[in-house]
Order: C-alpha cells, then structure tokens, then sequence
C-alpha cells in the first residue's frame, strides 16, 4: 500500500513532467500551419498563379 502511494505522489507526477516538458498547445500547431498558408497563398498571388483571392 506504501507503495502504491509512493508512487501516484511521486513518480507518476515525476514522470509527467518529463513527458510535457517536450510538447507544445495545440494552439502552437494551428497558427504555425495558419502562418504558412497565410504565406503561401501570398506568394502565389504574388506570382499570378491564385487570381481569384
């Protein structure tokens, strides 16, 4: 039973931590994609391939 306790307080949290350290919101993937589509279709319209945006 000590046991159990030792590790939901300590080792489970520990290793939480780890594992997020490592990753970002999801918020971070949308507007990175949003910034190279913004950038994309810009370049295109620029070199006359998108007419209609």
């Amino acid at each position: 039973m000590a046991f159990a306790t030792l590790v939901t307080l300590f080792v489970i949290p520990a290793m939480y931590r780890l594992i997020s350290a490592r990753t970002q919101s999801p918020g971070h993937v949308e507007a990175e994609l949003n910034k190279a589509l913004s950038h994309d279709v810009k370049a295109r319209t620029s070199h006359g391939e998108l007419n209609d945006v």
